[in-house]
């Protein structure tokens, strides 16, 4: 999940403040004001920033529209000056919980995780129910390796926000990189029970349920992935290896056929074909596909390896012999092992 930049939007009550404490000059300030949200909203984002800053000029204290031109430079990928909009609208009003979350997010896009987590805390302290300085103080935290602290985190955003399905997915990230994989799952599925669209949570829980070696459930969810992206030729050619890890090699074929349908040189794809054509004994076939891989991916010492096999078994040992030492020489272990045994 990306950094969260909650959208400032001035209330009335602060615009009537301005307006009722100032001159003539402030009324024009609010109409310059108005006139960027409006450019703004129509895209035109650099006659938007023109117009928060005759505002700014007219109003020097004008802290919305600081804050609302910092957004604008955000979006014109000016993080710096985005931030030091921020620091001037901190200067004038210090108590907006707001303002830090904000600058908080433009930090942490620039790396400086240690200064997000200062202006998180601070937000957090004034407005304890902010939750986009919960959710982002949480990735910080999860960025710097404190996944306890990033569980904490989402969970009081949870507390505030029980119905916000990332939150449950973000938490079990962290819950996943604390080793706690069943908090993790139960995360996800609370996720998808209140967005089922929710493609990299069904995605994590496939990814989860595979390592944990629960091969039915892993494939249910990579069902039920590759329907929300039916495009991602990766998740293919995984479910086609699970598939044939539970024996259904008809479907490992179907999945591992549709991705070289699309992708003919897709490399782990005639990798994994190549190795269910030599369990099917299909060994001519089994080297074509290895051969092609190699075309895309010589660096692999995997497919190197398994295009052994497959000239061991059509008899030419020679060329099995030097494939494994080519897999050797790129670091697979099995390869050493069938030198050993069949290249003395």
């Amino acid at each position: 999940m990306n950094l969260r930049l909650a959208i400032f939007k001035p209330c009335l009550v602060l615009l009537t403040l301005l307006a009722a404490s100032s001159n003539t000059g402030a009324q024009t300030a609010e109409q310059w004001f108005q006139r960027g949200d409006s450019l703004d909203a129509a895209g035109k984002v650099p006659a938007a920033i023109e117009a928060y800053s005759k505002a700014i000029v007219l109003q020097p204290r004008f802290v919305a529209a600081f804050a609302n031109r910092a957004l604008s430079k955000q979006r014109m990928g000016d993080v710096r000056g985005a931030i030091r909009d921020y620091d001037s609208a901190i200067v004038v009003d210090p108590t907006l919980s707001l303002l830090y979350t904000n600058r908080g997010t433009l930090k942490a896009e620039a790396e400086d995780l240690s200064g997000a987590l200062v202006d998180f805390n601070e937000a957090i302290r004034r407005n304890p129910a902010d939750v986009d300085a919960l959710a982002n103080r949480g990735l910080v935290n999860f960025r710097n390796g404190d996944f306890k602290a990033s569980i904490d985190d989402y969970t009081a955003a949870l507390r505030n926000q029980p119905t916000t399905a990332v939150f449950y997915s973000m938490r079990a990230r962290s819950s996943f990189s604390a080793l706690d994989t069943t908090a993790a799952l139960r995360d996800l599925d609370s996720c998808l029970r209140l967005d089922s669209t929710q493609s990299t949570a069904v995605l994590f829980q496939a990814q989860i349920l595979e390592q944990k070696g629960d091969g039915k459930r892993a494939l249910l969810s990579y069902d039920r992935y590759l329907r929300l992206v039916p495009r991602d030729s990766a998740a293919y050619v995984i479910r086609g290896s699970l598939r044939k890890s539970t024996g259904d090699t008809t479907g490992a074929l179907a999945d591992f056929n549709e991705v070289l349908r699309r992708h003919p040189s897709y490399a782990n794809a005639l990798n994994s074909r190549g190795v269910l054509l030599l369990e099917t004994k299909s060994y001519k076939d089994a080297l074509s596909d290895f051969n092609k891989a190699l075309n895309s991916n010589r660096q692999n010492g995997m497919i190197w390896f398994n295009r052994g096999i497959a000239n061991r078994y059509l008899g030419d040992n020679k060329q099995a012999c030097e494939d494994w030492t080519k897999a050797a020489q790129l670091g697979e272990t099995n390869a050493q092992d069938a030198l050993t045994k069949f290249c003395k």
